[in-house]
């Protein structure tokens, strides 16, 4: 059965320790209306609500279960860049001084810039490489700072004011499964988030933790880090999102059209030939590409560019970078 009073303690003592989804789960919430444990939607907005009622000071008896509604990014008229799958410090820097470059020659359109997931390898608290010495010297400091210098980088050459989103992907999610882990409970408090060592509060970067739930909205389409890895993962999203998306988390391209849906997998921002991704073999890889997009929004309509990265450059409006 539900545990809501030892969910309620946790969160008036403790606060959000773990993902709304992980808390669920840890106490056993399940929907009552429809007696299933497999709507996380509906099991993480109920969480969330309860902890904001806690806060407020409202009765617990007032809570009900609602569908989430997320609500939209307010889309100005102009080019919005995503980005997913960077893997910092595993990133292509010769791609990343190239992106740059196209920000400076079209500033003045440049209204938002997202980066939907997998921004951190997050490799020193990788799950599948526990209680090892990474041989390389790489630590979670590191990891961070290294991650800090690519934002400032980027934010040099952003315009003022522009809207910036930082979802976390499956990457990030390891920070959350680091500090569920019972032998981590002494050091998990001192331990800081991607988003607490990125400054990412202070950089004015709107920010999703949930990396299977979350996402946000601009123009048509629903920008998520993406869940499908299968051979056609822009027609696997779509046709279950039943809404035009943005994805990453494959590493590959492609796009899929259903009438009026779109579906974009927009790559990868890695160094495909770094060492750190050999835990892979070199067949598997071979489908791994480089890519980004470009949201381009005018009033009640929006289209994405897909943009192909070959030989550590890409062509966008008719200049190769």
């Amino acid at each position: 059965m539900n545990d809501i009073k030892n969910l309620t303690e946790h969160l008036k003592t403790k606060g959000k320790t773990h993902t709304w989804r992980e808390l669920a789960e840890m106490y056993n919430i399940y929907d009552e209306l429809t007696n299933s444990r497999r709507d996380n939607k509906r099991k993480s907005d109920y969480v969330r609500r309860l902890f904001e009622s806690i806060n407020r000071n409202k009765s617990v008896k007032d809570l009900t279960y609602k569908t989430p509604i997320i609500k939209e990014v307010n889309t100005e008229n102009g080019i919005h860049i995503v980005l997913g799958c960077m893997h910092v410090p595993f990133h292509n820097k010769v791609l990343l001084s190239k992106l740059l470059k196209l920000i400076e020659d079209h500033k003045d359109k440049i209204k938002g810039f997202h980066i939907i997931g997998d921004f951190l390898e997050m490799q020193s608290l990788s799950p599948h490489s526990p209680n090892t010495v990474d041989l390389s010297g790489l630590t979670l400091g590191k990891e961070y700072k290294a991650g800090n210098e690519v934002l400032d980088m980027i934010e040099r050459v952003l315009p003022a004011n522009v809207q910036k989103t930082y979802l976390y992907g499956n990457h990030e999610h390891w920070y959350h499964r680091y500090i569920a882990d019972i032998r981590n409970y002494k050091t998990a408090d001192a331990i800081s988030s991607p988003e607490q060592a990125l400054n990412l509060d202070k950089r004015g970067f709107t920010v999703k933790t949930d990396w299977r739930e979350d996402y946000i909205t601009i123009g048509k389409y629903q920008l998520l880090h993406g869940v499908f890895c299968t051979q056609n993962p822009s027609k696997a999203h779509i046709d279950k999102l039943k809404n035009s998306c943005i994805f990453a988390h494959t590493h590959r391209v492609g796009q899929h059209y259903d009438i009026n849906l779109h579906g974009v997998n927009i790559g990868c921002m890695i160094d495909i030939k770094s060492e750190a991704f050999n835990y892979l073999s070199r067949i598997e890889k071979n489908n791994w590409k480089n890519g980004f997009g470009i949201i381009n929004v005018n009033d009640n309509y929006s289209h994405t560019d897909l943009i192909l990265c070959e030989d550590n450059g890409f062509f966008y409006a008719g200049k190769r970078y």
